[in-house]
């Protein structure tokens, strides 16, 4: 009886053995993974996370939305991702998974995816047009471009502290380029017009004496452009069963590694209208 059971035992071992297991296929990226393989026949792309724990695989249609990209973003270069900080670090993560070996550096992937008065009556009431507040003129000039993302204009808010003891702080908002020398400008017009009543009497002309004061300042700032998203690696022989291999910044670098500045100098040029006196003569 002894061989016959360990008949039986062999046999379930080669059924159990022979059975593969099912490939996880994926609708999305997940959270988790940080590195991809890609099969460039076939457009399937392989997920791994940080422990090179394979996590499933993307057909083309799903890897397309490697593609999309939010408003306000600029596609990175090959290039450009090499002037990052954080470089240097990237590059040697892939060498210390998939050899140092001839390839070529890709990103973004195709294989992969704006006082006067009016008198009523002679003897009686006049209605006059006051303006209150400020009016800002703002100029901003790139005076050094981030390496990467070049010619992207950019939204910024800048804040304004007191001047002269007539304004109040407060921030205007304009668009900066990345591009050396270029300069943009933006106006801001914080006056409020309102209507004040005064006693006329026969003969009389009345006007409003206000107080306009005129003040420019100088200011400069940085913006910081963050590099995110996937490096490929290309070999040119495979290398761990596939050519095409990649790394996503935010998994193995911070964002200070991930950053480049733009800098620029401003102008505000302001005019306040305020202390207002009814004159009537």
């Amino acid at each position: 009886m002894a061989p016959f059971f360990a008949f039986i035992s062999l046999a379930l071992a080669f059924i159990v053995n022979a059975t593969p297991t099912p490939e996880r296929r994926l609708t999305h990226v997940p959270r988790e993974a940080t590195k991809l393989a890609a099969d460039p026949e076939t457009g399937t792309i392989y997920l791994f996370n940080s422990r090179d724990e394979h996590l499933g695989i993307l057909d083309h249609d799903a890897a397309s939305s490697f593609q999309r990209r939010a408003g306000g973003c600029a596609d990175i270069s090959a290039d450009e991702v090499q002037q990052l900080p954080g470089w240097s670090k990237l590059k040697d993560q892939a060498n210390s998974m998939w050899g140092d070996y001839q390839r070529e550096i890709k990103t973004n992937n195709p294989d992969s995816q704006s006082i006067g008065g009016s008198v009523v009556g002679t003897n009686g009431t006049v209605m006059l047009s006051q303006t209150e507040g400020t009016s800002y003129t703002l100029e901003t000039s790139t005076t050094r471009q981030a390496s990467v993302a070049l010619d992207l204009s950019a939204e910024a808010k800048l804040g304004i502290p007191d001047i002269a003891e007539v304004t109040f702080k407060t921030s205007v908002t304009t668009t900066v380029s990345n591009t050396l020398g270029k300069t943009e400008s933006a106006t801001s017009n914080q006056q409020t017009t309102s209507t004040v009543t005064a006693q006329q009497k026969d003969g009389q002309t009345c006007q409003l004496d206000f107080e306009t004061k005129t003040c420019t300042t100088k200011g400069s700032g940085q913006m910081p452009f963050i590099a995110s998203g996937w490096v490929w690696f290309v070999y040119k022989n495979k290398t761990k069963d596939h050519w095409n291999w990649a790394l996503l910044m935010e998994g193995y670098l911070d964002e200070s590694e991930r950053s480049t500045y733009m800098s620029f100098d401003s102008n505000i040029g302001t005019e306040t209208k305020s202390q207002y006196n009814v004159v009537c003569q």
